[in-house]
């Protein structure tokens, strides 16, 4: 498996929130509760951020 650092697409916004809070349930483990509570921003903010090419995932593909 190759992991792919990429500009985001319109189709990978539904997940980004999911994601952050996965993120965020590392710092509730380390001592960090308030972090981990903090809500992930709305699609608003990542669909600013994807239009302005701003907004970066890290994906996973097959290798050869």
């Amino acid at each position: 498996m190759l992991i792919d650092i990429r500009l985001a697409r319109e189709q990978d916004l539904p997940q980004l929130p999911q994601i952050e809070r996965a993120a965020g349930q590392v710092f509730a483990s380390v001592g960090m509760p308030e972090i981990a509570a903090d809500p992930p921003p709305d699609q608003a903010w990542y669909h600013a951020r994807l239009d302005a090419g701003l907004l970066w995932v890290a994906a996973t593909s097959r290798g050869n």
